[in-house]
């Protein structure tokens, strides 16, 4: 199927039909023709076998007298003609076994010993040309058959023979001829009726994925087939229960985030009142951070409920721009430029991946001081790479990293600012966009960290 192009469902579905409704109708047509040619071949035989023994038993007659062609003239037609010959033609080719039955039949009802042979063998033989003899018995006279009887006085009678099977294939293709306009009626009505039916699954598919890109869900018309009325329905029961579950988990976190910051702002303000600077210093360190942490679930909870709206986004642009803003805030940022670079453009979330974006130049710079820009342009994707001159961390911490407040000790430097939610926000941003996020180790030496945000070419 995939060599025929065909990968969805309402193609694969029309070629099934078509070839099944056509592979019927072509051996019907075929088995139909097929015993009529061999109930005419039979009747043919029957009725040439009667007047060969008729000709033969006049050419034999004691009444006969003169020029015997005047007899076999008036004997032949269109389809059957007779001529004498002297002596017995030479056959060098074997013919079919139903001649051969043909020939059994003829020489039992005459009582003699007769033969068959190639009507182009005798033209052969008598050098006539190709063009006389089409002129004498017509284009397809190379599948006639002549059938041999030898008479009393040493001659040989010889009749002609039309050979229906002979022709059969070229005939054939004739009437099938006529019958393609009734195929295409069939293929045009399977298509339309196929696609008729399948279209709601096309809807149902695209939705999906709109929905799973983060877009905002609309519910599906129920129609179509029953069980594609089921199905439609229980994919718009189910987004909208993952829906309700998504906001009244957001409205949950800001909440208690919101609901966090009255008491932390109190327990800041008292402890300005401790004696002791060093007690003091820590309570504070640790009252801005749990503020920080705070003010970082406030934004995560509200990204991921962004409702922007999708938009052409032409990325290469977009990259120069960020490159351009750190760069002028005297930051280590490159954009390594390449030929697949060019214009860029995607359908997405400008403000969410300007944000996701944001989040992983930052924690190159703070983990890797460096940060080098790229992208690659695929067949349904597109890839942006960042990557940083750092140590790297281990391939099983990999993931555990985009876990919210996860900072690695060990595996990076001892810059640890922040509360561990940036990589945890890029990925929700890009996921929510139908993409994602992933990190490897680079394969360079003196190479750091490779992050690979990848989003999808709608």
């Amino acid at each position: 199927m995939k060599i025929l192009g065909m990968q969805s469902l309402s193609a694969r579905l029309s070629w099934l039909i078509v070839s099944a409704l056509l592979l019927v109708q072509l051996s019907l047509y075929v088995l139909i023709y097929w015993e009529e040619e061999a109930l005419l071949f039979e009747g043919q035989s029957e009725e040439r076998i009667d007047r060969i023994i008729s000709v033969l038993k006049i050419l034999e007659s004691d009444n006969v007298t003169g020029d015997k062609s005047i007899i076999l003239e008036a004997a032949s037609d269109d389809d059957f003609s007779m001529f004498l010959e002297q002596e017995r033609l030479a056959v060098n080719q074997s013919l079919e076994p139903r001649f051969v039955e043909q020939l059994e039949v003829l020489n039992q009802e005459v009582g003699r010993e007769g033969h068959l042979i190639l009507l182009r063998e005798w033209a052969e033989q008598k050098n006539i040309s190709f063009e006389q003899m089409q002129d004498w018995f017509g284009e397809e006279w190379e599948m006639l058959i002549l059938a041999g009887l030898p008479l009393q006085d040493g001659s040989w009678l010889y009749a002609v023979l039309y050979d229906p099977w002979g022709a059969f294939l070229p005939i054939l293709f004739g009437e099938l001829l006529l019958w393609l306009p009734m195929c295409l009626v069939i293929i045009l009505m399977v298509i339309f009726s196929v696609r008729h039916v399948t279209r709601p699954l096309a809807k149902l598919a695209e939705r999906t994925q709109r929905f799973g890109r983060g877009e905002k869900f609309t519910p599906l018309p129920i129609t179509g087939a029953q069980e594609i009325r089921q199905a439609t329905e229980a994919f718009n029961n189910m987004a909208q229960r993952l829906e309700s579950h998504v906001n009244d988990r957001q409205q949950m976190l800001s909440a208690i985030s919101h609901d966090l910051r009255s008491p932390l702002t109190a327990m800041r303000i008292q402890a300005e009142f401790i004696a002791e600077t060093e007690v003091q210093t820590s309570v504070i360190n640790s009252i801005d951070e749990m503020q920080q942490m705070l003010t970082s679930v406030l934004h995560f909870t509200r990204d991921d409920a962004q409702t922007e709206r999708v938009t052409a986004v032409n990325v290469t642009k977009l990259l120069e721009s960020l490159v351009d803003q750190y760069q002028k805030q005297n930051e280590s940022v490159s954009l390594v430029s390449s030929d697949s670079m060019q214009d860029i453009v995607l359908k997405t979330r400008p403000l969410a991946l300007k944000r996701a974006l944001r989040n992983l130049i930052e924690n190159a710079l703070k983990y890797g001081g460096t940060a080098a820009l790229s992208c690659q342009r695929h067949k349904s994707a597109i890839a942006i790479i960042i990557e940083d001159e750092g140590s790297g961390i281990p391939e099983q911490a990999m993931e555990r990293v985009f876990d919210p407040f996860v900072q690695l000790d060990a595996a990076r430097s001892e810059n640890r600012s922040g509360v561990g939610m940036g990589l945890s926000v890029a990925r929700a941003l890009l996921r929510a966009s139908g993409g994602d996020v992933t990190l490897e180790n680079s394969r360079e030496k003196h190479k750091g960290l490779r992050v690979v945000a990848k989003l999808p070419m709608r």
